[in-house]
């Protein structure tokens, strides 16, 4: 991870402020492999791998929906970098649930920090 202005941010957010946070999953899937006999078929036996991580889940404001790209459902998920275990970092597409949240959200859009300490998701339902 880079060093902000000599900080290793993403290790001090991980130490001090993740214990604190709720647990989440994070869920990658990779694609299995094709059938030579059958290549038409596509990938077969996906591994589904489960990541577990710190962060926060929260709503959107009214402001921020515009019922095109961010809807009334979507979720602010941020998580701290570090605290993702295996380690990966988020993409669109993956499954993601939270502690005190019913349901699980897709992946729609991902940013990070400078410091590439926390990664912010917009999730949807």
């Amino acid at each position: 991870m880079p060093k902000l202005f000599g900080v290793d941010i993403a290790a001090i957010l991980n130490k001090e402020l993740a214990p604190g946070l709720l647990n989440g999953k994070l869920f990658s899937a990779t694609a299995g492999e094709r059938d030579p006999l059958d290549p038409t078929a596509g990938p077969q036996d996906a591994v589904l791998t489960e990541h577990s991580f710190k962060g926060i889940i929260n709503t959107y404001t009214d402001k921020e929906i515009d019922d095109e790209l961010i809807l009334k459902e979507d979720r602010k998920i941020l998580m701290v970098a570090l605290s993702i275990k295996p380690a990966i970092v988020p993409e669109t597409g993956m499954r993601v649930q939270m502690s005190d949240n019913p349901g699980t959200w897709i992946i729609v859009r991902v940013t990070r920090d400078p410091a590439s300490a926390t990664y912010l998701c917009q999730a949807r339902l």
